[in-house]
């Protein structure tokens, strides 16, 4: 008899908590149900709105765009890292290498990796895989 069982990522409540900023729609609902199988996952395109949220929730893993009204990528992720110092911070910008310079210029004490637009969801997946293994092992 076959079984309807999904092995698609591991049981929910193991699965890394991840939060998506991008003030793009699209963007946010494309990372969230792309990473869903495999991360609990809340989306915002507001990053306020995700500061509140991460006021009050815990996460893992940080993903972020560079470029937002309100508040940038590295302001958020730098008070994200004063509330919760363990949560890992992976910036993505379409735009970070014209206005700033090269990602080795990212503050590395907020920045843990970094993604250049366009990337492959291969690339985003390999990325939260990394920063998911080294937040488990405390580094």
């Amino acid at each position: 008899m076959a079984s309807d069982h999904k092995t698609e990522g591991p049981p929910r409540s193991s699965q890394p908590r991840v939060v998506v900023v991008d003030d793009d729609p699209v963007l946010v609902d494309f990372f969230t149900k792309a990473l869903r199988p495999y991360y609990r996952v809340r989306g915002f395109i507001q990053p306020l709105q995700a500061l509140n949220h991460l006021r009050r929730q815990d996460a893992d893993i940080l993903i972020t765009d560079y470029t937002m009204p309100d508040l940038d990528g590295i302001e958020l992720g730098r008070q994200v890292k004063e509330m919760r110092p363990r949560i890992k911070v992976v910036m993505i910008s379409g735009t970070f290498s014209l206005v700033r310079g090269q990602p080795s210029q990212l503050p590395a004490e907020v920045v843990d990796r970094f993604l250049a637009k366009p990337f492959g969801l291969r690339e985003l997946l390999d990325q939260c895989r990394l920063v998911s293994r080294s937040a488990t092992s405390g580094e």
